[in-house]
Protein backbone atom coordinates (compact mmCIF):
# COMPACT_ATOMS: atom_id res chain seq x y z
CA UNK A 1 0.00 0.00 0.00
CA UNK A 2 1.66 3.25 -1.42
CA UNK A 3 1.06 6.29 1.40
CA UNK A 4 -0.97 9.67 0.05
CA UNK A 5 1.63 12.01 -2.01
CA UNK A 6 4.26 9.61 -2.97
CA UNK A 7 5.17 8.48 -6.06
CA UNK A 8 4.01 5.39 -7.73
CA UNK A 9 6.80 3.66 -10.00
CA UNK A 10 4.60 3.70 -13.08
CA UNK A 11 4.17 7.40 -12.79
CA UNK A 12 7.17 9.17 -14.87
CA UNK A 13 9.75 11.63 -13.22
CA UNK A 14 10.25 15.25 -14.31
CA UNK A 15 13.18 15.23 -16.50
CA UNK A 16 15.94 17.70 -15.15
CA UNK A 17 17.13 21.03 -16.84
CA UNK A 18 19.76 19.66 -18.77
CA UNK A 19 17.60 16.17 -20.01
CA UNK A 20 14.83 18.28 -21.27
CA UNK A 21 17.70 20.75 -22.95
CA UNK A 22 19.27 17.79 -24.61
CA UNK A 23 16.27 16.04 -26.00
CA UNK A 24 15.47 19.61 -27.41
CA UNK A 25 19.09 19.84 -28.84
CA UNK A 26 19.24 16.03 -30.66
CA UNK A 27 15.55 17.43 -31.93
CA UNK A 28 16.60 20.36 -33.64
CA UNK A 29 20.45 18.95 -34.45
CA UNK A 30 21.77 21.73 -32.08
CA UNK A 31 25.04 21.30 -29.73
CA UNK A 32 24.00 21.35 -26.35
CA UNK A 33 26.41 24.69 -25.71
CA UNK A 34 24.75 26.97 -28.42
CA UNK A 35 21.00 25.94 -26.91
CA UNK A 36 22.22 27.08 -23.34
CA UNK A 37 24.14 30.14 -24.66
CA UNK A 38 20.58 31.05 -26.40
CA UNK A 39 18.43 30.20 -23.53
CA UNK A 40 21.04 32.06 -21.16
CA UNK A 41 20.89 35.20 -23.63
CA UNK A 42 16.80 34.77 -23.45
CA UNK A 43 16.94 35.06 -19.97
CA UNK A 44 19.19 38.03 -19.70
CA UNK A 45 16.88 40.10 -22.40
CA UNK A 46 13.25 38.64 -19.95
CA UNK A 47 14.82 40.04 -16.82
CA UNK A 48 16.53 43.37 -18.05
CA UNK A 49 12.68 43.74 -19.15
CA UNK A 50 11.07 42.96 -16.31
CA UNK A 51 13.19 44.82 -13.58
CA UNK A 52 14.88 47.38 -15.55
CA UNK A 53 18.55 47.04 -13.59
CA UNK A 54 21.20 49.31 -14.66
CA UNK A 55 24.13 48.07 -17.04
CA UNK A 56 24.33 44.61 -19.37
CA UNK A 57 22.60 42.05 -17.49
CA UNK A 58 24.00 38.45 -18.07
CA UNK A 59 22.25 34.81 -16.56
CA UNK A 60 24.64 31.89 -16.19
CA UNK A 61 22.28 28.91 -15.31
CA UNK A 62 22.91 25.89 -13.46
CA UNK A 63 21.65 22.71 -15.92
CA UNK A 64 21.46 20.56 -13.09
CA UNK A 65 19.80 22.51 -10.33
CA UNK A 66 17.85 25.01 -12.59
CA UNK A 67 19.22 28.30 -10.41
CA UNK A 68 20.43 31.46 -12.04
CA UNK A 69 23.12 33.47 -11.86
CA UNK A 70 22.20 36.59 -12.72
CA UNK A 71 24.51 39.82 -12.72
CA UNK A 72 24.91 42.80 -14.34
CA UNK A 73 28.09 45.02 -15.63
CA UNK A 74 27.77 48.57 -15.32
CA UNK A 75 30.98 50.72 -17.09
CA UNK A 76 31.28 54.04 -15.89
CA UNK A 77 31.83 57.68 -17.53
CA UNK A 78 35.39 57.09 -15.96
CA UNK A 79 36.21 53.78 -17.45
CA UNK A 80 35.53 51.90 -14.22
CA UNK A 81 33.67 48.91 -14.27
CA UNK A 82 30.77 47.76 -11.46
CA UNK A 83 29.83 43.98 -11.02
CA UNK A 84 26.59 43.37 -9.03
CA UNK A 85 24.89 40.30 -8.09
CA UNK A 86 20.93 40.45 -9.43
CA UNK A 87 17.87 38.70 -7.50
CA UNK A 88 16.77 36.24 -9.33
CA UNK A 89 13.95 34.18 -6.63
CA UNK A 90 11.03 36.47 -7.77
CA UNK A 91 12.17 36.02 -11.87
Amino acid sequence: MSRAGSRSQSEPSTPTLSEALSALCSELGIPFEEMLHTVEGALAIAYKRAFSPEGEVTVQLDTKTGALDVRSRVVRSDGSVDLHDLPSEDF
